[in-house]
């Protein structure tokens, strides 16, 4: 967060740091005829004796000297920016990450001879922001924008849907432009809000351009001012993927800021969308390159639809398996097949030099509601070349448009066909057949072999077995941080199922079943920092009793869905690749 300082109408640049013996000092006990250089270079907002003052941004000068100690990426928060100036009354407005701290706000209610003026930008439909504004400030004029549209409570604000930017990206405008097109170019703005994932540093860039007319960029008459913005509170967001040079571009951003007469009051992380703040120690490189990807593209919110829960999806495993798309060398064939009156779509991979003496059917993650052939392509065509066996994934149709049993029975009927129909997918008749799959395609995959005959062998990957959720696991690998939530794990059930009694069917929950004996061998492979965990070593634990053959390997330092990006969890991947290998040989 950032307050304007102003130095007596020149361009001289001022900033004050916090210094913890003069904090007790209110400024009703300083006369004002001794603090006159803090009072006119801050805008009247601060009052301290003149030594005090030039105490104060001598301190800052030699802070800022501290600053780009370091580029790294992972510590510029820490190292990096520290506030300058210290605020008497800092005062949290909103909540969660649409929640801002503003500096001395009570002073825009009396200190000021207008209506005090708020501009927000990105509210996303929270409005907390502008309620707790309009609760202190309640003759303020608060404008809010976002690209989609939402309507204001109890009129607090007006709503425009615009996007801000630098004028230059489709559809957005320069700040100046909305300034001018609201007749609020005479005014003074105190506080502008930015949270607009990314764009903030076009936004500023081209607000304190100046090295091209203000009629250039914003099609004002010349004349026009720079605009006076007395706090702003920024989000800034740093790509996922750019490495520590967007280290050197953030620096960039506060220097632009310093160079404006701007000084930092307060800093703080955004724990709910950049959770990569604490990260668990035992994270891999991997995991971490793959965490950044992960929470740039899903939605940290608890309220998603199916439709973006899909369309990130889709985002996701693409960038995450980029490098590896087109890589296949084999052929690969697309099928249906017709069960309970819906064709059901296939995707035969057949490697190079296959082994006919084997033939696997995989079952894709994704929740029951979401993902597809498509998304799990590079993992299985990856799976088929490394085993030289053709693998079959299976598009079974996806909750909520068809609930629980339909994909399950989807599943079953196109396994038995395969089964019965194995030589005309090109195996020998004496072919061992397997199932595989990830999480929930797991739990599929350990349905299957309850209730479809002839399954020789299953791999089950990091699987969803305890549907009830209540192995430990669960409750370890809770935090957000670990990316599949409860909340998240909730919402597939609510969306895959037609009530809770549904959870309790042996088909589906397979720790409920009764006999295990006659289940064939199976591998599991887990994730160590899963909230899935624990639900394969108890799942194992079951058939280890029932005597039935299995093996077991665990991944460190990997989150669950690890295996389906081998475009990025290149160790972890070959560590899980092997094992398959090892465990099909032998059979």
């Amino acid at each position: 967060m950032l307050t304007k300082l102003i130095g007596n109408n020149t361009a001289k640049e001022v900033f004050i740091t916090s210094s913890p013996f003069l904090l007790s000092l209110s400024n009703s006990q300083i006369p004002q005829e001794e603090c006159r250089l803090s009072l006119e270079e801050s805008d009247g907002f601060f009052c301290e004796y003149d030594q005090d003052w030039s105490r104060r941004k001598s301190l800052h000068y030699s802070q800022n000297e501290k600053n780009h100690v370091s580029n790294k990426r992972s510590s510029f928060f820490l190292d990096n920016w520290e506030p300058t100036i210290h605020c008497t009354f800092e005062q949290r407005l909103g909540i969660s990450h649409g929640g801002k701290w503003a500096c001395d706000i009570y002073k825009l209610q009396t200190n000021n001879s207008q209506i005090p003026l708020i501009y927000s930008f990105g509210s996303n439909g929270d409005f907390s922001f502008e309620e707790s504004v309009k609760d202190i400030l309640p003759n303020s004029e608060i404008h809010t924008f976002d690209k989609d549209l939402y309507t204001c409570p109890n009129e607090i604000c007006t709503f425009h849907q615009a996007i801000l930017g630098n004028g230059k990206k489709k559809g957005s405008k320069p700040l100046k432009r909305i300034i001018n097109e609201l007749h609020h170019h005479k005014r003074r703005i105190d506080i502008l809000k930015v949270d607009i994932e990314g764009s903030e540093f076009d936004l500023f860039d081209d607000l304190f351009d100046s090295t091209k007319s203000t009629a250039e960029s914003t099609n004002l008459p010349s004349s026009q001012s720079m605009p006076y913005i007395h706090q702003i509170f920024v989000e800034i967001h740093l790509p996922w993927n750019s490495g520590d040079e967007e280290s050197l571009r953030a620096h960039n951003f506060f220097e632009l800021f310093r160079h404006n007469n701007y000084a930092i009051f307060h800093k703080e992380a955004n724990l709910v969308d950049c959770r990569s703040v604490f990260e668990d120690s035992r994270f891999s490189d991997e995991t971490n390159t793959y965490y950044q990807l992960a929470v740039s593209i899903l939605s940290s919110s608890e309220s998603f639809t199916v439709k973006e829960v899909r369309e990130a999806d889709d985002i996701l495993f693409i960038k995450g398996n980029e490098k590896l798309i087109g890589t296949f060398k084999g052929t690969l064939q697309e099928k249906h097949v017709l069960v309970n009156c819906a064709e059901i779509p296939i995707t035969i991979y057949t490697p190079i030099d296959v082994n006919k003496d084997k033939l696997v059917i995989f079952f894709h993650g994704g929740g029951w509601v979401s993902c597809n052939c498509n998304t799990h392509q590079t993992i299985v065509n990856t799976l088929a070349d490394a085993t030289k066996t053709i693998w079959i994934s299976v598009q079974y149709r996806l909750a909520p448009e068809h609930k629980y049993p339909i994909w399950l029975d989807d599943s079953c009927d196109v396994t038995r066909y395969i089964v019965e129909n194995k030589v005309s997918y090109g195996v020998h008749q004496t072919a061992k057949i397997g199932v595989a799959g990830d999480s929930v395609g797991a739990q599929i995959s350990a349905s299957i072999c309850h209730m479809v005959k002839n399954i020789d062998f299953q791999i089950l990957v990091y699987g969803f077995f305890d549907v009830a959720c209540r192995t430990p696991s669960h409750k370890e690998f809770s935090d957000p941080m670990y990316i599949l939530t409860p909340a998240l794990l909730e919402w597939f059930k609510l969306n895959a199922f037609r009530d809770a009694k549904d959870l309790t069917d042996h088909r589906v929950a397979v720790l409920l079943n009764k006999s295990f004996d006659t289940l064939p061998p199976c591998l599991f492979i887990v994730a160590e920092l899963d909230p899935l965990r624990d639900d394969s070593y108890v799942y194992q634990k079951l058939l280890d009793k029932a005597g039935v053959k299995t093996e077991f390997l665990l991944v460190k330092g990997v989150l669950h869905d690890f295996l389906a990006f081998p475009g990025i969890y290149l160790n972890a991947c070959t560590q899980a690749i092997n094992a398959i290998q090892q465990f099909m040989s032998a059979l």
